[in-house]
């Protein structure tokens, strides 16, 4: 039947273990650190507490629990952990998997012994856990974690002190977690807010920034120009080292750059650039999206000879927008870095829009400069070449001459369409209805009809043109054709589209906001929009505060209505204010905003409208007055952790003390009040008290080491007494908490603890020297790292079964020879009941300690080398292992151990030796060396011969 939670709870033990007299003073300084840790790092507080709570039990490790929901009934997670368990922070463990699940159940402190047993989880966990003292902490009355305290050695034992200071602490750690989550929720508050006014800036400052390249290329006449304005500004404001406009010809995949910005002291891209050859590249171009690389040297899309390519010529990440006209790639914007770089959706959509611009600019000025190349007739038809479409009828209405622009538009070439009827270029559903003809009757009646429709493409596909048609007539007054002029906005209306979205998307967002999104005239000062969080935090509909500023400001508390004017004000005149201020609801109810206003400019700079957002903060204004009260408490809880506790006016008259000190001294309540307390103390420590009580007021504290008569035994026991006044808010002195603590053990254990530290030292560097000298061995007689792994994980575990062993021990008891051999081979699989194997010598053969783990990694190479070549491998083979004990003189036994194999087929004398021969050298050199042994080592025709004798314990001699 398997182990219960009772079989490892040890806690009652703790009554009876000899416990060290409680160390007061570092006690208090732990909790001043800590006091400090909270002051200046909060969220440190918990990390420091468990590395207190460590030095302070002299633990091996020690960590912070907290309970969280997951799981079949939430999870552990170790907030904190020092000292060897300290690389399993922020690790998680089931409640039902964890001793401090048991610990938050029973509500108490709790001592376990290996709980391994009953808790399976912990088996894995390293180093291994052998003792663990927890204690459950509370956060408003209720469990929600723990803090322990772990013993890694066999040796190491907690005492009732440890326990005390357990408790002690953890009451300061729930303190100081709810201390950690106001504040949390505070910075979160905050980081709201400021992500808030983060984005309504990068939106101005991108608008900012869009204005000023609009400013830049206006005047500009040549594309190369445009692109060398345009190129700059994006470079220095996106902090790069390249930045290039490149025109794409898809017929022969070929990259022209007119002009671009670069670095000081990089290499140009300016020139053509024939990118044929790099079909991966053009084919990531002409996906349509955003192309981000962050390191090409890891950028895995692009085939290794092309990141080569690029990083040779200085490039290590970019970002390429592609553009498209018709469904071809004909231009791209380019920004490229020296070094590896994290390219933002921020970045990508700037770089989408500044190319669209830059390809409209460049339309532009391509169109202007065949405009001024061109005779001045044709002057208003070859401007517009790129942007419009431009064609003649005859008075038919059929095509007589087609112009670039509209071959551009339409997809036609002038000799293709020449002499076609116009209704090719209009739409089925149009053709089907007559629009084609009415819109010629139109013309010829009037003079002109307008054109605004979807027309076709000789492809199918659909633009949008706005445009007329014109009637063309002779000077007698004869119809001879018509003209139509008409201007492809098929992407201004997808632009004008998507800014419709944006302002619905931004209407959403305010909408469903619950701060207040306003904007007001700069001039008048009434609202222009207000979002609906304005009537649920004001309590007043929009209309009720109207658009008069006076109306709004009557909402305001009167102290505060001045002050937020005048900020309107500096708003008004360019600043941007964060400021506080209290409205009144009509309930009466205060409320505190803080809000952020901001000037909004046009695109000449001039203020037209002012904006803010408003945000209710009456809930952190209530919460930061709790914190304060709640630090106070803690303050005082700080300074007079409770043991022996009492009250008392000035010059030490008590007026309360607590059960502890009556049971301790015996006196009654009404005995121990006013000066009473003075008969627990010894006759000749009492002045003494009495002396620190009158400086007490002018000290601040009372600190003093005192005898208490203990009433069980009438001894007298040193306590400390600690003492801090509680004050007013006036900082007048209401009254003094103190604690008079057990101090008297103390000395007692000090020495105690010394002998244990300096045992627990030397066995540390013995057993650190045999895996050194292992791992030495291991390396020099292997052949590659896989080998020395698998052989050096073998010898390692079976030096681990020695410790293991060897821990089981008491201080008086020694490893038995037959047990080690079992041990040995029992591991190798050898002791099965139709094992080829024969044991043969007496039992209890007891070794020398200092000799076990030696002796034991040589029977160890025995047994490896029989498993993989010798008589625990082959069939029919057989092992035989004796062992006597030969007295040589009359203090000294000595062990002899003779390994014989048989029937093993040996490989023939020239062939290569099988194994390492580790083993051999250990037996035949280490042994004689470490142990003082005698050896022999021989490879028999049928088998190994090995025998070993060397000293061992005395003990044996008696038995």
């Amino acid at each position: 039947m398997g182990a219960g939670v009772e079989d490892v709870l040890t806690t009652a033990e703790l009554a009876s273990r000899p416990s060290r007299v409680p160390d007061y003073e570092a006690e208090s300084r732990a909790l001043g650190l800590l006091a400090h840790e909270m002051a200046t790092n909060p969220r440190g507080v918990l990390q420091k507490c468990a590395e207190m709570v460590m030095d302070l039990c002299r633990a091996d490790s020690a960590g912070i629990s907290i309970l969280e929901p997951g799981g079949t009934s939430g999870m552990f997670r170790w907030h904190a952990a020092a000292g060897a368990f300290a690389p399993n922070l922020f690790g998680m463990m089931p409640r039902e998997a964890s001793p401090c699940g048991t610990v938050m159940e029973r509500d108490r402190v709790l001592l376990f012994k290996e709980a391994e047993r009953v808790f399976p989880a912990l088996r894995d966990v390293e180093p291994r856990i052998y003792e663990n003292l927890l204690a459950p902490w509370h956060v408003k009355g209720e469990a929600v974690g723990t803090l322990w305290v772990i013993k890694h050695t066999p040796q190491g034992r907690f005492d009732a002190e440890d326990a005390r200071v357990l408790q002690s602490l953890a009451r300061f750690a729930a303190a100081a977690l709810q201390m950690i989550s106001a504040i949390d929720a505070a910075t979160v508050r905050q980081a709201e807010l400021e992500q808030r006014t983060d984005a309504l800036s990068e939106i101005e400052e991108r608008q900012t920034f869009l204005l000023r390249l609009s400013d830049a290329v206006r005047p500009l006449a040549t594309p190369a120009d445009i692109q060398g304005a345009i190129t700059d500004l994006l470079r220095e404001r996106l902090n790069a080292d390249w930045c290039y406009y490149v025109d794409w010809d898809s017929d022969t995949n070929a990259g022209l750059v007119l002009r671009g910005s670069v670095r000081e002291g990089l290499p140009t891209l300016a020139g053509v650039h024939d990118v044929s050859d790099a079909p991966e590249f053009l084919e990531l171009l002409t996906g349509g999206a955003v192309l981000m690389v962050r390191d090409y040297a890891s950028y895995e899309k692009l085939p290794r000879r092309l990141r080569q390519k690029f990083t040779a010529f200085g490039f290590r990440s970019m970002i390429v927008a592609p553009l498209f006209a018709r469904g071809r790639l004909v231009a791209s914007l380019l920004v490229g870095d020296t070094k590896v770089r994290e390219w933002s959706a921020s970045d990508s959509s700037l770089l989408v829009e500044v190319a669209e611009r830059t390809w409209a600019a460049i339309e532009r000025a391509c169109a202007e400069e065949t405009l001024r190349g061109s005779e001045e007739r044709f002057r208003l038809i070859v401007e517009n070449a790129r942007d419009y479409a431009i064609f003649t009828l005859d008075a038919d209405g059929r095509i007589a001459d087609l112009f670039p622009g509209a071959e551009q538009v339409f997809g036609w070439s002038q000799a293709e369409a020449r002499g076609q009827a116009a209704d090719i270029t209009f739409t089925a559903e149009d053709r089907a209805a007559g629009v084609p003809a009415q819109e010629q009757a139109t013309a010829r009646d009037n003079g002109m009809a307008p054109d605004v429709r979807w027309h076709v493409r000789k492809d199918g596909s659909r633009v949008f043109i706005e445009g007329t048609t014109n009637a063309i007539r002779d000077p007698t007054g004869k119809l001879r054709g018509y003209l139509k002029i008409g201007q492809d906005v098929t992407e201004r209306r997808a632009a004008e589209q998507a800014l419709r979205e944006s302002e619905e998307r931004f209407r959403q967002f305010s909408e469903a906001s619950s701060d207040i999104i306003w904007v007001r005239n700069a001039e008048t000062m009434a609202f222009e929009y207000v979002s609906p969080a304005f009537e649920t935090i004001y309590g007043r509909t929009r209309a009720l505060v109207g658009d008069e500023l006076e109306r709004w400001a009557s909402t305001l508390h009167p102290d505060d209505r001045d002050r937020v004017l005048a900020n309107l004000d500096r708003v008004r005149a360019g600043e941007r204010v964060d400021y506080e201020f209290r409205i009144v609801r009509p309930d009466g109810e205060e409320r505190w905003i803080e809000d952020v206003d901001f000037p909004l400019r046009d695109s000449d700079g001039r203020i037209t409208r002012i904006g803010g957002i408003g945000h209710d903060a009456t809930i952190g204004k209530q919460a930061a007055g709790a914190l304060e009260e709640s630090e106070r408490r803690a303050r005082t809880l700080m300074e007079g952790i409770p043991q022996l506790v009492w009250r008392s006016e000035d010059e030490g008259r008590w007026t309360w003390s607590s059960p502890q000190w009556q049971d301790c001294t015996g006196q009654t309540q009404e005995e121990s009040l006013g000066l009473g307390w003075l008969e627990a103390l010894h006759p000749d420590d009492r002045e003494t008290a009495v002396q620190a009580w009158g400086a007490a007021r002018q000290n601040g504290i009372i600190d003093i080491d005192f005898r208490v008569r203990r009433a069980r035994d009438a001894a007298f026991i040193w306590h400390h007494t600690r003492s801090v006044p509680v004050r007013d808010e006036q900082g007048r002195i209401v009254e003094w908490l103190g604690t008079s603590t057990d101090v008297h053990v103390l000395r007692e254990m000090q020495e105690r603890q010394r002998v244990l530290v300096a045992e627990l030292q030397h066995r540390t560097f013995n057993l650190m020297g045999m895996v050194r000298s292992t791992a030495d061995a291991t390396i020099r007689s292997s052949a590659s790292l896989d080998e020395f792994k698998a052989m050096f994980r073998e010898r390692i575990a079976a030096l681990a079964r020695v410790q293991r062993l060897l821990s089981r021990l008491s201080e008086a008891d020694r490893v038995t020879f037959d047990e080690l051999i079992r041990t040995e081979l029992e591991a190798a699989g050898a002791l099965e009941p139709d094992s080829r194997v024969t044991l043969a010598g007496p039992e209890g053969v007891a070794l020398r300690s200092s000799t076990v783990q030696t002796f034991a990694m040589a029977l160890h190479e025995l047994t490896t080398n029989a498993v993989k070549y010798g008589a625990l491998k082959q069939p029919g083979a057989h092992l035989s292992v004796r062992w006597h004990i030969e007295r040589r003189n009359a203090d000294q036994p000595w062990l002899h151990v003779d390994w014989q194999e048989t029937g093993v087929v040996m490989a023939s004398t020239s062939a290569k030796p099988q194994g390492t021969g580790q083993g051999r050298r250990l037996i035949e050199e280490a042994l004689p060396y470490q142990l003082n042994a005698e050896t022999t080592y021989v490879m028999a025709d049928d088998g190994v011969r090995c025998s070993i004798a060397l000293p061992v314990s005395a003990r044996n001699l008696r038995s």
